[in-house]
Parts: structure tokens; C-alpha cells; sequence
């Protein structure tokens, strides 16, 4: 079963900043990621600093999504490079 998808800011600010072939891509993988978190060419994994229930899931070899469920919600919470990770500490809940 497909997840309904939400978007934060974060995300939809560094969707903007995408080439139209990044966002190809990113689009792909986020549609995987609704159909099936566990498809093993996302690696997603919990964020073990991060409040809350926060994971992650590989786009490319240098791009990251951050994500968490919500109910049956797939919130969408910021997309980059593995800087976003290293900052996940420093999100509010």
C-alpha cells in the first residue's frame, strides 16, 4: 500500500534548488520510498541523534531525505547532502 506523502518547508525549499534531472530522480526514489520503505536500494535507517522517530533514505551516493511516519503519513522532512544529518540533533520536535 502506497503512503500519502506531506512535505515540510525544509523539504520543499531544497526541492527548488534541483535540476530538473535531480528532481527526476528524487521523485523516483521518493515514490519507492511510499511504496516500500523497505526496498533495499534506499538503506533507509533511524537517525540515532535525532529526537523522535527520524530516518533516512539514500537518493544518490551524496543526497539524503529525511523522513518519519506519522500514522500512515510518509512527512518528508528535508533533502540534501549527509550535512542534514549531521544537524538532526538540532530539530525541534
Amino acid at each position: 500500500m502506497r503512503a500519502e506523502i506531506m512535505i515540510t518547508a525544509n523539504f520543499k525549499h531544497a526541492w527548488e534548488r534541483l535540476t530538473p534531472q535531480m528532481r527526476d530522480i528524487v521523485t523516483g526514489k521518493i515514490g519507492l520510498l511510499a511504496a516500500n520503505r523497505g526496498h533495499p536500494s534506499l538503506h533507509v535507517h533511524r537517525v540515532r541523534r535525532a529526537r523522535g522517530d527520524i530516518r533516512i533514505c539514500y537518493i544518490t551516493h551524496t543526497m539524503r531525505v529525511l523522513f518519519e511516519i506519522r500514522g500512515g503519513l510518509l512527512c518528508l522532512l528535508d533533502l540534501g547532502s549527509h550535512s542534514i544529518v549531521d544537524k538532526v540533533h538540532k530539530r525541534p520536535l
